[in-house]
């Protein structure tokens, strides 16, 4: 474990926390790119246990995933030895765990599926998405409930990242691809559909290539409203964010194409000049946020350019109306990041993000993941935008889309893979079970103390070569000491 040491600034008292660092013993494939990036090792909660971590092995490129206790340690593992495959995502439903996987083969990875098993590994059903060639020439149908006439569906092919996510009885699914279309040319764009986790031939499609291209997706789920939320970053149509609701009751889905005041210029070609952090339920506040950054380019494929460097933070509520935003203009690196993370911790936003000093052959950011030429930083800023925790950089690393999970037990857990594939689990115990938060099973987890004011945390790092993660573990526990 690694210790840090905290202090606070309007306070004399110094708070010692230790972060569990486990080395699982299984080594997985990791991702390269911060744009069209699939997973990792991915964690998913489990009640009444600890969590799923599942992920692709490095070697033998099967879908493998353990059972982890809320420490980290390892119980159980499971190998798909019938599903070499690089998952993109997955969800686990109930009431069995059943885990459910967005993957496409590593020997095909034009081909797409949704493959659902029991905790023990038995195969329930899997479902084809699409499964054509590197350039289809023929339009094929690819999702049988679903006409293969609608736009930039009928030659899909090379899926390259999305999300799935269950709740309310339906699996989210929005994933990017590329489409031939009749001229010849190829493109890519995003797809979301609805897929019955029982009956898996029961699909919906909820919305066709939009945006074009998704560079990134964010997907989460409000049970209170029970409605999903989902985000997208375009790199051509739009040059923006694309925020999209669907209400699971009244089935209604709306969506704004760009959601960002101006335009995130992009070259029309998988680069922009801005990245997709997080969307999020807003805890204590309610609503929802979004995270995200922009630097400024002069020309985009639009022909327009924007002159705003910033990363911004847009609050909005259940019908996609916008109640307030920030923009902060003042930080290090805010025009090398590329990739960025962040996460609401009571009335605080941790914002993480990673810069990189590779040479940039044109204004866009580069799309190649490497700690060498990465520096990382993380900031706390509060509900009016006010930075209370400067950006503090550390010799940390961070990947593209696995986020910080908190656990049932109000644990956060989450994990590493580092470049020789060795994956790690780290682990904050809880100060006190269910003080920080509970997670309702296969539901967004609930803030339940009473709203404060966090106060300004100035953190030092006495370690080097850690996750990003660690530092975030040290906030949530120095927060819920002052505020129990």
């Amino acid at each position: 474990c690694y210790t840090f040491y905290v202090t606070t600034t309007q306070s004399p008292l110094t708070s010692v926390s230790n972060v569990v660092s486990k080395v699982s013993g299984f080594n997985a494939s990791r991702p390269t790119t911060s744009f069209f990036s699939r997973a990792g090792a991915v964690v998913q909660p489990l009640e009444g246990y600890g969590a799923y971590v599942a992920y692709t092995d490095k070697k033998t490129n099967y879908i493998t995933f353990l059972t982890v206790d809320w420490t980290g340690n390892v119980l159980s593992s499971v190998v798909l030895d019938s599903y070499a495959a690089y998952i993109l995502d997955f969800t686990v439903v109930p009431p069995y765990y059943d885990l459910v996987f967005l993957a496409k083969y590593t020997a095909n990875t034009n081909h797409l599926f949704v493959l659902r098993v029991s905790s023990s590994g038995m195969v329930r059903w899997k479902k084809t998405i699409m499964n054509n060639s590197q350039a289809p020439n023929i339009p094929t149908q690819t999702i049988d409930q679903i006409s293969f006439n609608f736009f930039g569906m009928n030659m899909m092919y090379d899926p390259s990242s999305g999300k799935i996510m269950f709740a309310n009885g339906i699996l989210f699914t929005i994933f990017a691809h590329y489409n031939k279309f009749s001229d010849g040319g190829s493109h890519t764009g995003a797809t979301t559909i609805l897929i019955d986790p029982d009956d898996p031939d029961k699909i919906n499609l909820l919305q066709n290539w939009n945006p074009s291209h998704s560079l990134i997706e964010r997907v989460i789920y409000d049970s209170t409203t029970q409605t999903f939320y989902s985000a997208t970053l375009g790199d051509a149509y739009p040059e923006n964010i694309v925020v999209s609701s669907y209400n699971t009751v009244t089935t209604e889905y709306t969506s704004i194409t760009s959601f960002v005041p101006g335009i995130i210029p992009g070259d029309g070609s998988g680069y922009s000049c801005g990245h997709l952090g997080d969307l999020l339920v807003t805890p204590i506040l309610g609503g929802y946020s979004m995270t995200y950054q922009r630097k400024a380019c002069s020309k985009g494929i639009s022909g327009k350019g924007s002159d705003v460097t910033e990363l911004g933070v847009i609050f909005f509520n259940e019908k996609l109306e916008k109640s307030n935003s920030v923009s902060i203009t003042d930080i290090p690196g805010l025009s090398q990041i590329y990739l960025l993370r962040s996460a609401w911790l009571g009335s605080a936003l941790v914002v993480v993000y990673a810069t990189t000093s590779l040479n940039w052959t044109t204004e866009y950011p580069s799309n190649i993941y490497s700690e060498k030429s990465m520096k990382m930083y993380y900031m706390v800023v509060d509900l009016s935008g006010n930075v209370i925790t400067s950006p503090f950089n550390c010799s940390l690393s961070i990947t593209s889309c696995d986020p910080l999970v908190v656990l049932q037990d109000g644990s956060v857990m989450w994990t590493y893979i580092y470049p020789n594939g060795s994956l790690v689990i780290n682990t904050l115990p809880s100060f006190a079970p269910g003080s920080i938060a509970t997670l309702p099973p296969f539901a967004p987890y609930t803030v339940n103390y009473t709203p404060k004011t966090p106060t300004s945390l100035g953190v030092v790092c006495r370690a080097r070569d850690l996750s990003y993660w660690t530092i975030m573990g040290v906030l949530i526990f120095i927060y819920t000491i002052k505020h129990l």
